[in-house]
C-alpha cells in the first residue's frame, strides 16, 4: 500500500521518493535519475506483485497536466523551440493489471481526467445522519458522551472530516461534553475549532487536515486557476447559504465592472463567464445546484471558511461592500408586482438590517437597501421590524444627505406609512406634514411623490376623526391625480378609495357605496381581482353595506375579500384579520352567535400576537365581541371587555376620538342593562355631546346616540 500526497508537484515528487527508498530501488541516489519513471517502471512490472496506491488530494489538475503557454505553440510552429515539451506527470501513474490506484480529489475535473472519464469517478456525498452518528461515537473516547450528538453532526453537515475533527477536540479537552463543544462552535471560538487538525495517523503529518485549511486549499486552487470564480465564491459567502438565486449574478454591473481582477470584462459575455464560474465551484463541490437549477446553495461551514480565508487577505470589508452594492441594486421596492422577487431575496438581506456600515460610501447603498426591505416587510404585515429598519434609514440619510434630500424624504414617508399601519396616527400625521413640506420644496406641489404624501396625510387625519381637513386634502389630491395620471392609474384609484372610506366614516353611506363600487370596477380592470388594493376595496364595500343593514350582500362581498386576502396576504396578515373581524358583526346580526364568538376570539388572539393588544384593529375586534355578549346577555363579560377597550382607546387615541366615543356608548348600554341606569344615562349624555361636537348633529352615529339616550331613560333593559 502506497500513500501519495498529490496536492503539489513537490509533494508528489517527495512521495515518489519515499516509495523508491522503501522499495530500495537502484539509482535512487543518482541526482539525475527521474524518480517518477523509476517508481512507475517498478510498479508496472507484474513480477513485483500486487499493490495499491492512494493518490490523495489530487485537486490541482495542473500538477499532472501542465498548461502550455501561448509561446510554446508559437515556438513549435516556427521550429525555434527546444524540441522538448514538459512531460505530464500523469503519464507516470502506472497502468498495470497487478495494481490499482484510488484517487481522492475535491475537483471533478481533475478526478475525471486522472481516472479516464466521469464514468469512473464516484462522488462522495455527506453522510446520512445515522452514519454520521456512528462515526462520532466511534471517534469519541467516552462512548457515553452522546447527549447533543444529533445536533452536533447536523451543525457539521454530516461531513466526516469535520466530525473527526470535533471528536478529536472533545477527547483532548475531556471531560468536555458535546454540548460544551456546540457552545464553542456557535461562539467566536468557531474559527479556532475548525482550524485544528484531526488526529489521524493515516494522514500525512506535514499536510494539514483541519476542515478550514482543507477547504482553503481548494479556494487557493480556484483563485489561481480562475480568479473570477474565487470572486464569485467570496461574494456568495455573504448570502444566506440556502436558495441563492443565480439570476442575481447575471447581467450585473458589479460582476462586470466592479471585479477588479478582470481586464476589459465588459467586452465579454458576462453571463457565460458567470456560468463558467459556477461550473468550477460545483466541480470543487463548494456549491451545488438545487432541483430547479435556478438557485444554488453552499454549506454554512464552506461560507464560514470562505470568510475566514477572505479575512486572511484583509478582503472581508471589500466583498461585504460588493454584496451591499449588489443587493441595493437588486432588491426592489415593496410594490405588489415585486413581491415574488422581494421574497426570494429577503433571507439573504435580513442580516444587513442590524449591520450598519462604518464607511460613508457604503451607507448610501445600505440605506437604499434597508428602505426597500422595510417597504416590503411593511406590506407583508411585519411593521415592528419594518419600523426599526426605516428609522435607521432616516437617521443615516439625514446624517449623510441632509433632512431635505429627496432620498431622506422617501425614507421618512415610508416610516410615516408604517406608523399609520401601526395605528400611530398622530405620529404619522406629524411625519407626513414634515415630508410634505420637504417634497413641495424639492419636487414641487404637483409631483407624484408630493401628491401621494397628501393622500397619506389625509388618511392619518381621517383615522383621527378630523374629517373636514381630511376631505379637503383628499379632494385636492384626487383632482390632481386625475389630471396627471387619469382614472386608470392606481394612485388615482387609491385616492378615490380613500375618499369613499371617508364618506363612510362621515355617515354618507349611499355616496360611499356608489364611489366604492366605481373604484372596485376600476381596480379589477387595472390591477386584477387578486391585487391587494382590490381586496381592500372589497372589504370597504362590505363594511359600508353592513352599515346600511344590507347583510346578505355584505356577506357575499366579505367572503370574497377574506378568500382573496388569505390567498394573497396569508391567513395571519393584519389585513386578513381585519377583514375576518367584520364577519363577527355579520354573524352576530344573523343570530349565528356560536360562530361569531369562535371567530371573534380566534381573530382577537391572532391580532394580539401580530399587531399588539392595543392596536386599533385589535380593539375593534374586542368591540365586536362586546356587541355579541350583549346579545347573549353576558353583561359581566361585556362590561369587563368594554372597560379594557375604552381605557385603551382613551389612552392611545384620545377622549374625543370617534372610536373612543363609540366605546363610551357601548359601555353605557352595558351599564343600563345591568340596572345601573344613572351611570348609563350620564355616560350616554357625554357620548351624545362629544358626537355632536365631533361628527355633527346629522351624522348617523349622533342620531343613534340621541335615540339610545331616550330609550335608556324609559326602558328597563336596552340592547342595540
Amino acid at each position: 500500500m502506497f500513500w501519495v500526497h498529490a496536492s503539489t508537484q513537490a509533494r508528489l515528487e517527495e512521495a515518489f521518493g519515499v516509495i523508491a527508498k522503501r522499495l530500495k530501488l537502484p539509482g535512487i541516489k543518482d541526482p539525475k535519475v527521474n524518480i517518477f519513471q523509476l517508481v512507475s517502471e517498478w510498479l508496472s512490472d507484474e513480477n513485483n506483485g500486487k499493490w495499491t496506491m492512494v493518490l490523495d488530494n489530487a485537486d490541482d489538475i495542473d500538477v499532472f497536466f501542465p498548461k502550455r503557454k501561448p509561446q510554446d505553440f508559437r515556438d513549435k510552429l516556427s521550429g525555434s523551440g527546444s524540441g522538448t515539451e514538459p512531460v505530464a506527470l500523469a503519464t507516470y501513474l502506472p497502468q498495470s493489471s497487478n495494481g490499482s490506484i484510488l484517487i481522492t480529489s475535491r475537483s471533478k475535473e481533475a478526478a475525471s481526467r486522472l481516472a479516464g472519464g466521469f464514468k469512473n469517478i464516484t462522488e462522495v456525498l455527506p453522510m446520512d445522519e445515522s452514519t454520521a452518528l456512528r462515526l462520532l461515537k466511534n471517534k469519541l473516547s467516552d462512548p457515553s458522551n452522546e447527549d447533543g450528538a444529533t445536533e452536533l453532526v447536523t451543525a457539521l453537515g454530516y461531513i466526516p472530516l469535520a466530525i473527526s475533527q470535533a471528536a478529536s477536540y472533545i477527547n483532548a479537552q475531556a471531560p468536555m461534553t458535546i454540548h460544551d463543544f456546540l457552545g464553542k462552535l456557535r461562539s467566536n471560538e468557531r474559527a479556532d475549532l475548525l482550524d485544528r487538525d484531526a488526529d489521524d495517523i493515516r494522514r500525512d503529518f506535514s499536510a494539514s487536515n483541519s476542515i478550514m485549511r482543507t477547504w482553503q486549499m481548494s479556494f487557493e486552487h480556484i483563485r489561481k486557476k480562475r480568479r473570477s470564480a474565487a470572486d464569485l465564491l467570496s461574494l456568495m459567502s455573504f448570502f444566506n447559504p440556502q436558495e441563492i438565486p443565480m439570476s442575481i449574478f447575471r447581467n450585473s454591473e458589479i460582476m462586470r465592472v466592479e471585479t477588479k481582477f478582470k481586464a476589459k470584462a465588459d467586452e465579454h459575455d458576462t453571463n457565460g463567464e458567470v456560468d463558467d464560474d459556477f461550473s468550477l465551484l460545483r466541480t470543487y463541490s463548494l456549491v451545488r445546484m438545487t432541483a430547479t437549477n435556478e438557485t444554488c446553495e453552499m454549506h454554512a461551514l464552506v461560507q464560514f471558511c470562505t470568510k475566514a480565508w477572505l479575512s486572511s487577505f484583509d478582503e472581508t470589508e471589500e466583498y461585504k461592500g460588493k454584496f451591499l452594492t449588489l443587493m441595493a441594486k437588486k432588491f426592489p421596492y415593496g410594490f405588489f408586482e415585486n413581491w415574488e422577487n422581494c421574497q426570494q431575496l429577503l433571507p439573504h438581506v435580513k442580516s444587513t438590517l442590524d449591520d450598519e456600515p462604518t464607511e460613508v460610501e457604503l451607507l448610501k447603498p445600505w440605506t437604499k437597501l434597508i428602505t426597500n426591505v422595510s417597504s416590503y416587510l411593511s406590506v407583508r404585515g411585519e411593521d415592528a421590524v419594518a419600523e426599526i429598519a426605516a428609522l435607521k434609514a432616516v437617521k443615516a440619510r439625514e446624517r449623510i444627505l441632509g433632512s431635505d434630500h429627496e432620498f431622506t424624504l422617501n425614507s421618512m414617508a415610508l416610516l410615516a406609512s408604517i406608523r399609520y399601519y401601526q395605528g400611530k396616527y398622530r405620529e404619522s400625521e406629524q411625519m407626513n406634514r414634515r415630508v410634505l413640506e420637504g417634497y413641495e420644496k424639492v419636487l414641487g406641489k404637483d409631483n407624484p411623490e408630493t401628491l401621494a404624501t397628501v393622500d397619506a396625510l389625509a388618511a392619518a387625519l381621517r383615522e383621527q376623526g378630523k374629517f373636514d381637513d381630511a376631505e379637503k386634502m383628499i379632494r385636492k389630491a384626487l383632482e390632481q391625480w386625475e389630471k396627471i395620471r387619469g382614472i386608470y392609474h392606481l394612485n388615482t384609484q387609491r385616492s378615490m378609495g380613500s375618499l369613499a372610506r371617508l364618506l363612510q366614516q362621515q355617515g354618507k353611506y349611499a355616496d360611499s357605496e356608489q364611489m366604492t363600487r366605481r373604484v372596485l370596477e376600476l381596480k379589477i380592470k387595472t390591477a386584477g381581482k387578486e391585487h391587494p388594493d382590490t381586496i381592500t376595496i372589497l372589504n370597504n364595500l362590505a363594511v359600508v353595506l353592513t352599515s346600511q343593514g344590507k347583510y346578505t350582500d355584505a356577506e357575499v362581498i366579505l367572503q370574497q375579500a377574506i378568500e382573496g386576502s388569505k390567498k394573497v396576504l396569508g391567513s395571519d396578515h393584519p389585513g386578513t384579520l381585519v377583514t375576518m373581524s367584520h364577519l363577527i358583526v355579520l354573524r352576530t346580526q344573523q343570530g349565528r352567535y356560536k360562530e361569531a364568538e369562535k371567530l371573534g376570539i380566534e381573530v382577537m388572539e391572532a391580532q394580539k400576537k401580530r399587531v399588539g393588544p392595543e392596536h386599533p384593529d385589535t380593539l375593534l375586534s374586542r368591540g365586536y365581541l362586546v356587541i355579541l355578549y350583549q346579545r347573549l346577555g353576558q353583561w359581566t363579560t361585556a362590561e369587563e371587555l368594554m372597560m379594557q377597550v375604552l381605557e385603551a382607546h382613551t389612552r392611545t387615541l384620545g377622549v374625543d376620538h370617534p372610536d373612543t366615543i363609540t366605546s363610551m356608548g357601548y359601555l353605557a348600554s352595558v351599564w343600563r342593562n345591568q340596572g345601573r341606569k344613572k351611570e348609563a344615562v350620564a355616560l350616554m349624555k357625554e357620548c351624545v355631546r362629544l358626537r355632536t361636537e365631533k361628527l355633527g348633529s346629522e351624522h348617523p352615529h349622533t342620531k343613534y346616540a340621541k335615540s339610545d339616550l331616550k330609550l335608556m331613560k324609559r326602558r328597563r333593559r336596552f340592547i342595540r
